[in-house]
């Protein structure tokens, strides 16, 4: 008997058994909607291609990156709107500069900058009033991401909607707010690899491959600026 509580026989059996296993093709299942409830995340695929991912949670989870309702998007698996991921791990990523690493900011997720203010790391981070529900034709993320900031922003509310509207194949992104005072600044950042045409007022176009992919805005209220890391 090994110390696994696995047996000699057990082990060789498996052995034996590997030959068959990589006659057969294994496929990732392509699932149409997924709820992980333990970190509140939310997975949509649409019969065109798209695959977009949102979650809630907080600021202290495994490896947390400060991105309380970040949002990705792919296109036929494409990068469209990333999660940036993590540099080389290094005695810092893991220090109390964590946060000091671009990449480990809300500032560099899909998330709102409020009137200067990222997000914080910490459990008290926290998405709240969190709602997912599901259907053949769409899916949805509702959550108040308010409290993911610190109090000197000035918020009181801050509800995001994310939307995936699966027969028109179309992904949308709402927010809104409730604050103590009008905001002095609003940034919204969408991070990509994709080059990227901002020349016709309320369009942003993604070059995909061969595919060109739509973001619609408010052209009266926003301002697109491009910035490169």
């Amino acid at each position: 008997m090994l110390n696994d509580g696995v047996t000699m026989a057990d082990r060789l059996c498996s052995f034996t058994a590997l030959k068959e296993c990589q006659k057969e093709k294994g496929e990732a299942p392509a699932l149409s909607n997924v709820w992980l409830n333990s970190v509140q995340l939310m997975t949509s695929r649409t019969d065109k291609g798209f695959f977009i991912a949102s979650h809630a949670g907080h600021n202290a989870e495994s490896h947390n990156h400060n991105d309380v309702g970040d949002v990705i998007l792919y296109a036929d698996g494409k990068p469209v709107i990333i999660d940036v991921g993590s540099g080389t791990y290094t005695s810092k990523t893991f220090s109390k500069d964590r946060y000091t690493l671009w990449y480990n900011t809300s500032t560099n997720h899909n998330v709102p900058l409020i009137n200067g203010f990222q997000q914080h790391d910490g459990r008290q981070f926290e998405a709240k009033n969190v709602k997912y529900t599901s259907g053949s034709s769409s899916s949805e993320l509702q959550m108040d991401i308010a409290a993911a900031y610190p109090a000197e922003c000035g918020i009181k509310q801050w509800k995001r909607r994310v939307t995936v509207e699966k027969k028109l194949n179309r992904l949308i992104i709402e927010d809104s707010y409730l604050s103590e005072s009008p905001l002095k600044q609003l940034t919204q950042t969408f991070m990509t690899i994709c080059s990227a045409d901002i020349k016709q007022p309320g369009k942003i176009i993604f070059d995909v491959a061969d595919k060109k992919i739509l973001l619609e805005y408010d052209a009266n209220v926003w301002e697109v600026k491009r910035k490169r890391h």
